[in-house]
């Protein structure tokens, strides 16, 4: 129940980290790779992956860096042959992808920190398994409109973007090739691209002729994406506010629009990638102003395809040159369907006392499948997600999240998505699948990544010694009081052992479902959902006190949960409705610690409270925040740690030295301190980070930040918002 945002997945809910900035996910990069389940024991976990960034602007001004983001002094551990790059050891059981020669692919970036600037990609050849990649080795791939630089827009998420293989290289078997991610930053006004924070990341891949023109059954391409549900745009500028690219190229309005949550596609002639049937293709008058290849589904025009490439799936139409609209005769074609994907159990099923759910068939694809559901009964879970649409749209989910025990599950809420009203219906199951796509990373993580102690004392609220509460679940169950709560539902002793939510089959779905119907401090999801406005109202009782209102501290987490729900909207036949955000005032902020009303026995969910929205009555405010900082952050002194933390007044940076010593004076609720602080910009706002204890001391607490373990304990311990306004006279702080 905290938001995926500083986020990926996200994903599960991410804490703030000053260091976390972006990762390759599509294909997986080898920092990543190690945390997706089918290759796991293969490559190790790097909690890290997000920020490799060479060491940072002291160590890359100098124009040096290791290939795939390590130091340029120091162990190369992204690099063949590293601790992550282990293609000599397993070959292709550790490729992340397989493309055709000459194909068009989608990648997927994910970033927590948006510094603007632009991202490029390169792709080396390696001849022979231990041969290293290098800097010469890569040759610069370019986006189907030719541009090779790919401007970043405004916010945090995943963007998905399109670039062309070279026609005349293969690798495989010993051989593989090095797909590279190379971000430069742009928010350091006044220097050139050597005074620029820098990223990169890569990933092993295959090019094979027998790679993207069916679902691959062969080892090397079980990796996640190769048959993702493709979401590419049709050409709409992102913003108008691009950054300058250093490099003088001109500036592109068509750049793939900025989405989050939704895998892109990977192979060169795309197929029906589920059970799932196939949408018909619509005439070419339907094709609106696409004039290439059409996916009716995501409204999505492939500009960089051919008529060959977009022929071979019935689920893609051509609409280029020589397209013809069908004939009134003609029937949709019969799909056909790869075999179900199978999994080794990630993990041992726990005990409980929930009944073992009975899986149950999936219902056969209909031979002339539309966009609505299938005729028949038309509300009830089953009936409205069915297993082959539920397998389309997480077709990489964990295996801990099957099918067949979330319909079990729903079972024990008979009124879930099945109250008679058809619309009414829909809607909430569409709701449910866009709020836990986002909270989960549709469905590819079961615990929060950032994992911290998360534990609200109380006498009727108690935490288990050494126990952490972080999110788990769909819908990242989180914090001790809400363990406790769907514990004493399940008759189990989720304070003790909430580690079960996250291993037990049953449970994982039962912990959404649960906090979807019970009855909560600020409302009921299930009682709300069909309301009008109902959408907003599900974010607000799951995230209110950091996505609500008219400013609140997560902003974009809730433009990745309205974009989900239309999406499944869509897929589900029904119309989204109006007023689907909850930032208005309508949605006034509120603390987590507010005491539920009487009756309820359920404690508030956010993992924040959020202070009001205006700033001192005096002088020219500007937002502060705080992060709990990484023992990597570069700051002032270079001591600045989560242990020393509580060692005076520091409102901290990144790479800003220049700027140490400088003081401001911060206020909040009527108390003001003076502290030494670092400003700095990002995204073209000016803002400070402060160190916890100098928040404590505004907040005339005592409390020893020094003994807190997580951002989430400190905020809880000293009832801080997570921002404050630092109160500016002519111009200077």
């Amino acid at each position: 129940m905290k938001p995926f945002t500083a986020h990926f997945f996200a994903l599960a809910a991410v804490a703030h980290l000053a260091d976390a900035h972006g990762r390759l996910v599509l294909p997986p990069h080898r920092g990543y790779i190690g945390k997706l389940p089918q290759f796991k024991g293969l490559v190790p976990i790097n909690y890290s992956d997000h920020g490799l960034s060479a060491g940072g602007i002291g160590q890359t001004s100098g124009g040096k860096n290791g290939i795939c983001g390590d130091p340029y002094t120091g162990v190369r551990e992204h690099e063949t042959g590293g601790t992550y790059g282990r293609f000599p050891q397993h070959r292709e059981k550790v490729i992340g992808a397989c493309y055709a020669p000459g194909s068009t692919i989608g990648v997927q970036v994910q970033l927590t920190a948006n510094h603007k600037g632009f991202f490029e990609f390169g792709l080396c050849k390696l001849n022979s398994l231990n041969d290293k990649e290098t800097e010469e080795c890569f040759q610069a791939l370019a986006e189907p409109s030719g541009l090779k630089e790919w401007q970043v827009p405004p916010g945090n998420g995943f963007f998905d973007i399109q670039y062309v293989l070279p026609s005349g290289v293969t690798c495989d078997g010993d051989s593989h090739c090095v797909l590279r991610w190379h971000y430069t930053g742009w928010n350091n006004p006044g220097v050139d691209a050597r005074g620029q924070e820098h990223f990169w990341n890569c990933a092993d891949v295959y090019i094979s002729n027998t790679c993207g023109s069916a679902p691959q059954t062969a080892e090397p391409t079980q990796a996640p994406g190769t048959t993702a549900k493709p979401i590419i745009t049709t050409g709409a500028p992102v913003s108008t506010a691009s950054p300058v690219d250093p490099t003088g190229a001109p500036a592109t309005t068509s750049a793939p629009v900025y989405t989050t949550k939704t895998p892109v596609i990977t192979t060169s002639a795309p197929v029906n990638p589920t059970q799932a049937p196939v949408t018909p293709s619509p005439p070419v008058s339907d094709c609106g102003s696409c004039t290439n290849c059409y996916y009716a589904p995501t409204n999505a025009c492939f500009i960089g395809w051919n008529q060959g490439q977009c022929n071979s799936a019935a689920a893609f139409k051509w609409c280029g040159a020589g397209a013809q609209p069908p004939t009134p005769s003609s029937s949709a074609p019969t799909p056909t369907y790869p075999p179900a994907p199978t999994y080794a159990p990630a993990m041992t099923k726990a005990s409980t006392s929930a009944p073992i759910p009975t899986p149950s068939a999936p219902k056969p694809p209909s031979a002339t499948p539309t966009n609505a559901p299938a005729p028949g009964p038309s509300t009830g879970l089953t009936n409205i997600l069915p297993k082959s649409l539920f397998l389309q749209i997480f077709p990489q989910a964990l295996p801990i999240y099957k099918y067949e025990n979330l319909v079990a599950i729903a079972a024990k809420y008979p009124e879930f998505a099945n109250t008679g009203n058809v619309d009414v219906d829909r809607r909430e199951v569409a709701a449910f699948l866009g709020q836990i796509s986002l909270e989960s990373g549709d469905l590819r993580y079961v615990e929060e990544i950032n994992k911290s102690t998360m534990c609200q004392q109380s006498a009727e609220y108690p935490c288990a010694a050494g126990k952490q509460y972080f999110g788990r679940g769909p819908i990242q169950l989180s914090w001790n009081y809400n363990y406790k709560d769907f514990g004493k539902a399940v008759n189990l002793d989720l304070v003790a052992s909430p580690e079960l939510v996250a291993t037990d089959y049953d449970l994982v779905w039962w912990s959404a479902l649960w906090y979807w119907n019970a009855d909560k401090w600020n409302g009921n999801i299930h009682k709300v959902v069909g309301l009008p406005g109902g959408f907003a109202k599900t974010t607000f009782i799951i995230n209110g006190g950091l996505e609500c209102g008219l400013n609140p501290p997560n902003r974009e987490s809730e433009k990745s949960r309205i974009a989900s729900f239309k999406k499944f909207c869509s897929l589900l036949g029904v119309a989204p409705g109006d007023n689907l955000s909850c930032q208005t005032a309508d949605f006034p902020p509120k603390s987590p610690w507010t005491d539920p009303p009487a009756g309820s026995s359920v404690a508030p969910s956010s993992s924040a409270p959020t202070p009001s929205s205006s700033g001192p009555a005096t002088s020219v405010p500007k937002t502060v925040s705080w992060n709990w900082f990484a023992s990597s952050t570069t700051d002032c002194d270079a001591s600045l740690s989560k242990d020393t933390l509580n060692r005076g007044f520091y409102v901290g940076g990144e790479n800003i030295p220049a700027d140490c010593g400088k003081t401001a004076s911060f206020t909040y609720n009527g108390v003001t301190v003076t502290a030494t602080y670092a400003w700095r910009t990002t995204g073209g706002q000016g803002y400070n980070e402060l160190s916890p204890q100098a928040f404590a001391k505004i907040l005339g607490t005592n409390v020893d930040i020094s003994k807190l373990q997580s951002a989430q304990a400190v905020q809880a311990a000293i009832n801080d918002p997570g921002r404050i306004y630092a109160v500016c006279t002519g111009g200077k702080c």
